[in-house]
C-alpha cells in the first residue's frame, strides 16, 4: 500500500513540475516578446535630437516612443553597432520561440550555449 502511494506522489509531483515549467516558459516568452516590441518601437522612433548617451540634444523631453530609456537604448545601439541593432529584437523573439519550442531545455549543455552566445557577439561586433 505504501509503495502505491509513493508512485502516485511521484507521478503527481512530475505533473506539477511539468505544469510549472510550462507556465514559466510561457511567461518568459511573453516577457521576451514584450521587451522585443519595446526595443523595436524605440529603434524605429529614434531621433538624433533626443537627449541620450552620445549627446544632450536640443529637447529636454525625449521624442522617442520608448521614452528616456528607449532613446538611450536606441542611441547606444546605433552608436556602437549601427543598423545591425535591429537584429537584437529579432534575436530576443527567436530566443523566446526556442524557449517555448524546446522539448527539454535541460538538454542544452554549456558548450552549445557558449558557442551560440559567441556567434551572437561576433554578429553584433561585425556591425
Amino acid at each position: 500500500m505504501a509503495q502505491a502511494s509513493r508512485k502516485t506522489d511521484k507521478k503527481l509531483s512530475d505533473t506539477v513540475l511539468r505544469q510549472v515549467t510550462y507556465g514559466l516558459r510561457e511567461s518568459a516568452f511573453l516577457i521576451l516578446v514584450g521587451v522585443a516590441a519595446f526595443l523595436v518601437l524605440s529603434l524605429l522612433s529614434y531621433t538624433p535630437a533626443d537627449p541620450a548617451w552620445t549627446h544632450t540634444g536640443q529637447n529636454a523631453v525625449a521624442q522617442n516612443n520608448g521614452g528616456v530609456v528607449g532613446a538611450l537604448f536606441a542611441d547606444i545601439t546605433f552608436y556602437f553597432i549601427g543598423y545591425i541593432g535591429y537584429l537584437a529584437p529579432l534575436a530576443l523573439v527567436f530566443a523566446a520561440w526556442r524557449l517555448t519550442s524546446l522539448a527539454n531545455i535541460l538538454a542544452l549543455d554549456a558548450e552549445v550555449i557558449f558557442f551560440r552566445l559567441l556567434g551572437a557577439c561576433v554578429t553584433f561586433g561585425a556591425g
